[in-house]
């Protein structure tokens, strides 16, 4: 399932991350990326509801 229908379907209202990239700004933030976990199960990353800027 895309993660665009995870949110959707937890009704999550933010972004959830999805990936992360080795030594992005992302990863040096500490952001958590979802990920597929034991028996198929999804493990939900981080999920931004604000940006202070």
């Amino acid at each position: 399932m895309p993660i665009t229908d995870v949110a959707k379907y937890l009704n999550v209202e933010g972004v959830i991350i999805g990936t992360t990239s080795r030594g992005s700004p992302a990863e040096k933030a500490k952001l958590r990326g979802t990920e597929r976990v034991a028996q198929g199960r999804i493990k939900i990353g981080d999920i931004i509801v604000a940006i202070d800027g």
